[in-house]
């Protein structure tokens, strides 16, 4: 009889996974393709700011707050929505009723958050930390000033953009973020209820 066979092992020599390259090199694409959702503060000075936000192309959709109340703000295909979620209500907006509310249509341009960044291959890597924790910094271009983006083990956890104008600088902390999004993300919601303004802003009373 023949003996039996004895499985060899073959030493692997496949690199190990660079989780922090393929996380930067997503947020690369996913922020000049203008497909990303985010979650987390936007930081000025001592302020940090809540921020939620979906972009889908020209796309956006933001969470908001209205005398308390918790409201999403969507552009779609030019159209301006106001969305309860609470209620599971939408109406759209017009801009005298948006200058009569006090928001800024000009803020929610799709155009404010094109970072226009450079390419991921031309990124440079510095280890640093983040809240105690070991980090590395991809510093890039972006527009005509730079981009620091901070990854902790493969998630990002902040990104600074500077600019040689003050105004154009830009600081976000980050819960979370994401590439994916789908045009249906960022629209009110199919099952929501379109309102006039009246019933509308009745149920926000």
């Amino acid at each position: 009889t023949a003996a039996p066979t004895v499985p060899t092992t073959v030493p692997t020599t496949a690199a190990p996974v660079d989780r922090n390259k393929q996380t930067f090199e997503r947020f690369v694409k996913a922020i000049n393709g203008s497909r990303y959702r985010m979650d987390g503060y936007m930081i000025n000075g001592s302020e940090r700011t809540p921020l939620s936000m979906i972009c889908y192309g020209n796309n956006i959709r933001m969470s908001s707050n209205f005398e308390g109340k918790s409201l999403d703000i969507a552009i779609v295909d030019g159209k301006i929505y106001l969305i309860n979620n609470d209620a599971h209500t939408y109406m759209i907006l017009n801009s005298i009723v948006a200058s009569a509310m006090k928001i800024n249509i000009d803020d929610l341009k799709s155009d404010n958050f094109n970072f226009n960044i450079g390419s991921a291959d031309s990124a440079t890597r510095t280890a640093t930390e983040f809240d105690g924790q070991p980090a590395e910094k991809f510093t890039v271009t972006a527009g005509s000033g730079e981009m620091d983006v901070y990854i902790v083990d493969g998630q990002i956890k902040r990104f600074e953009k500077s600019d040689g104008d003050p105004e154009h600088g830009a600081i976000y902390e980050l819960n979370s973020f994401s590439d994916e999004v789908s045009p249906e993300d960022v629209a009110p919601n199919a099952d929501y209820e379109k309102q006039s303004m009246f019933a509308f802003m009745g149920d926000m009373m």
